[in-house]
This record gives C-alpha cells, sequence and structure tokens, in this order.
C-alpha cells in the first residue's frame, strides 16, 4: 500500500549517474521543471523512494511513498 506516482516527458537524450537529477539543457534552468530535487527530499523525508529512466527519447521519474500506519 501507499502512493505511487510516475511523471514522463519526453526528453533529448540525458545522462543519468546514480540517484543525481539529470541537468537541464533549457537556457534559464531556474524557469523549467518543478525541482526533482526537492521531490527526492520529500520521498526521502517519508520514506519513500524513487528511481529515473531515460529510453527512446523518454524521460521517466517513478516515486513511491509508503502508506503511513493508522493511529
Amino acid at each position: 500500500e501507499g502512493l505511487l506516482f510516475s511523471v514522463r516527458n519526453t526528453s533529448r537524450p540525458v545522462e543519468l549517474a546514480g540517484d543525481a537529477a539529470p541537468a537541464t539543457t533549457k537556457p534559464d534552468p531556474a524557469l523549467h521543471g518543478f525541482g526533482l530535487d526537492n521531490v527526492r527530499a520529500i520521498l526521502k523525508k517519508y520514506g519513500g523512494d524513487f528511481a529515473m529512466q531515460y529510453a527512446a527519447g523518454w524521460f521517466e521519474f517513478v516515486g513511491e511513498v509508503p502508506a503511513r500506519p493508522a493511529p
């Protein structure tokens, strides 16, 4: 149980190195994306996990947040 989510977007080829977010190729990085570093920090805070992959023109980020125990 928990929450599983996936964000998928077309992309130029990117190199993925471990858990590091890929570098943007946009002219002004501050104006693009929703901050994978922020999403990863939230997942870590709540005991979640994530994976990233690039294949055939698509970048995908998959995250999972475990269910909280009932009070």
